[in-house]
């Protein structure tokens, strides 16, 4: 009895080969989307757990001891060394005070044209009394280190740059950095304010986040009643929602 013992000609193997490279590609496709979907789930836990802090944390104090009185103070600009910081003076009904601080400062990319190229994204919360304030720490969901090119509009990463001063004050330049974490617009307002006789006044506090991977939905939006009392009223706190600020630095996403 004779066998047919041809084995493999070169077309079956190369038949062979073809389908397993499909579903190695395949497979690959379907575990790197997985890992992506995994890192921006993990990116949205830390932004809840970082917003459900400050929010619980103010809450707390505003619903269960309540507001007497508020004024606002808004200091620099978002694209100067400083930075822009919004200061809320609030005192409880208790008699006792808090204080919050919102800060933010932008590097300029190519949606946020009036941003700084001297220096880098620095943004934090802050609440507390004067004498303890605590400062939550902001999370770090990632970052590019580069610089601003005019030639093509856009922040680009370039690890060796020298374009942002650094912070000590040293005259030295280093690389800027653009956080993918953001405080990406600030509102806090006072409705009624302008008439100290109004039966109502609320505190709105609004603190939007933006990120590359995970878009802007997400955002500290606090709304409190005071207990406003006549003439306590400062113009210095009237920032309403649609402010320059607000507006220039609210970026586009397509």
């Amino acid at each position: 009895m004779n066998l047919n013992n041809k084995g493999f000609t070169v077309v079956e193997v190369l038949i062979t080969f073809v389908l397993v490279s499909i579903v190695m590609i395949s497979l690959f496709s379907t575990i790197s989307a997985f890992n992506e979907k995994r890192i921006q789930e993990s990116y949205r836990a830390r932004i809840y757990e970082y917003k459900n802090s400050i929010v619980n944390t103010i809450q707390s104090d505003f619903i269960q001891k309540g507001l007497s009185h508020v004024s606002i103070v808004r200091t620099g600009s978002s694209n100067s060394k400083e930075g822009m910081t919004y200061t809320v003076y609030c005192t409880l009904r208790d008699g006792t005070e808090r204080i919050l601080v919102v800060h933010q400062r932008f590097t300029k990319t190519s949606f946020r044209f009036t941003g700084s190229t001297e220096y880098s994204d620095d943004y934090y919360i802050e609440y507390g009394t004067k004498d303890e304030m605590i400062r939550e720490e902001f999370p770090e969901l990632g970052e590019t280190v580069g610089e601003y090119r005019n030639d093509v509009h856009a922040f680009v990463e370039n690890p060796n740059s020298q374009q942002c001063k650094k912070e000590d004050g040293s005259g030295e330049r280093e690389p800027c950095v653009q956080k993918n974490f953001q405080i990406n617009n600030i509102s806090i307002n006072i409705t009624n304010e302008a008439d100290i006789n109004a039966e109502s006044h609320v505190l709105n506090i609004y603190i939007g986040f933006y990120h590359f991977d995970v878009g802007t939905k997400y955002a500290i939006n606090i709304v409190s009643p005071i207990e406003y009392q006549a003439g306590s009223s400062s113009p210095d706190s009237r920032f309403p929602i649609g402010n320059e600020e607000w507006q220039i630095h609210q970026p586009i996403v397509s």
